[in-house]
């Protein structure tokens, strides 16, 4: 399994409303990808405030039958993405038990602590 790499920040912060923003975007590399190539994607941060993500890491992968192939080891660090800034990821199509997942459609979804979440559909080619 793989760890990103990351500079992380713990921050004290007050609880903030869930909201649901356009300003926040979730985008994959490409669409479409081989087999045993890493999956990159990132959050952008186009918002004039902070995102803040609940750890270093706060990201699944689901198959298309919902079922969850891949949630990654993370920091249990609070971690913040500043407006005009991104994070980025990459997967490298294995399941939780380190097996290659089939071809297909996977969901990444990633989990904020003050925007909701984020979800980007990719698909696997034979």
């Amino acid at each position: 399994i793989s760890t990103p790499n990351a500079t992380t920040a713990s921050i004290t912060h007050t609880t903030i409303p869930q909201i649901s923003s356009s300003c926040a975007v979730l985008k994959a590399a490409k669409d479409v990808f081989a087999r045993s190539e890493p999956i990159t994607f990132r959050l952008i941060n186009n918002c004039t405030e902070d995102i803040i993500l609940p750890n270093s890491a706060p990201w699944t992968i689901r198959d298309s039958s919902g079922r969850v192939v891949f949630s990654p080891v993370s920091l249990q660090v609070v971690t913040r993405i500043e407006p005009g800034s991104f994070k980025e990821w990459s997967w490298n199509q294995r399941d939780s038990y380190a097996r290659d997942v089939e071809p297909g459609t996977y969901y990444i979804t990633v989990e904020t602590s003050n925007r909701g979440s984020f979800t980007v559909v990719v698909k696997i080619e034979s």
